[in-house]
């Protein structure tokens, strides 16, 4: 089970990283957030996050990742 646990969490790990590399918005809130000392509520205060517009040409529920087929 132990192996199954960590191979979910490398499958997570390589989505997350994805969306990093391929939006915008998930690159900034991630090396806003992540690895990040201190108060997170804080740090969500002073962010530019709240608010903020989708990438040009995209909805909220595009991933960017083609249409379906």
């Amino acid at each position: 089970m132990a192996y199954n646990r960590d191979e979910e969490i490398e499958h997570a790990c390589m989505a997350l990283e994805w969306l990093r590399r391929n939006m915008t918005e998930w690159d900034e809130a991630m090396r806003t957030f992540l690895f990040s000392s201190g108060d997170i509520t804080e740090l969500e205060e002073e962010s530019q996050f709240e608010g903020a517009a989708p990438q040009s040409g995209r909805s909220d529920s595009d991933l960017g990742i083609g249409g379906k087929r």
